[in-house]
């Protein structure tokens, strides 16, 4: 994921110099890169819907995907569409992007897609944007079906499944996950198949 990133932002620096000067420079872009603080975690994510926490999630896959399952709350803006321009020649999603009360983040299957979607966005200079660490894929694996640790684990690492376990049941009402939010006065649900997401080309 770093190295595909790295590669992009390289291909960047070897471009002609911007026409906006609001844009970010190419080297700030591979230093943001390195840090990898654009990362939040599946559990952090998972705390911040049950707490209501002003986030806003912005699902980078394809409208049939994100018809089939998403998360709670989130929006839609497929990748080959987050740079559209409106009829006025501005960023279609500017509104979305341009707001400092809440963290946007994207999120994928994986990382890779949401990863390049933090890229373009953080090349036009996008600020308080990240990317929901492993996509769905790893949301599916640690908070709507967690892992059990072994008996000879942690007390931290039990502590970190039983609140997994208990995050899993508020998504998913304690059934399965297709059967998430068929009540219409239930909060907004996690809606999603039985199957795990399909990996997107390319692993992710």
């Amino acid at each position: 994921m770093g190295v595909i990133l790295i590669g992009l932002a390289a291909w960047f620096a070897m471009l002609p110099e911007p026409y906006n000067s609001k844009e970010t420079k190419p080297e700030n872009l591979l230093l943001e890169i390195i840090d990898n603080s654009r990362y939040i975690s599946t559990d952090e994510i998972a705390q911040n819907l049950i707490d209501n926490d002003y986030i806003l999630l912005v699902d980078v896959r394809t409208p049939e995907e994100f018809a089939a399952y998403r998360l709670p709350g989130s929006m839609n803006i497929p990748l080959s569409d987050l740079l559209a321009e409106n009829e006025d020649g501005g960023l279609k999603w500017a509104s979305v992007f341009n707001q400092t009360a809440r963290k946007v983040v994207f999120y994928s299957n994986g990382s890779i897609y949401s990863g390049q979607a933090w890229l373009l966005a953080r090349r036009i200079n996008v600020k308080n944007i990240y990317v929901m660490q492993g996509g769905l894929n790893l949301w599916f694996e640690t908070i709507i079906n967690p892992t059990a640790p072994d008996q000879s684990a942690s007390d931290a690492d039990f502590a970190r499944y039983n609140t997994r376990r208990a995050a899993s049941m508020h998504f998913t009402g304690g059934g399965t996950p297709a059967e998430a939010g068929k009540s219409e006065n239930a909060a907004p649900p996690v809606i999603l198949n039985n199957t795990k997401p399909k990996q997107e080309e390319g692993g992710c």
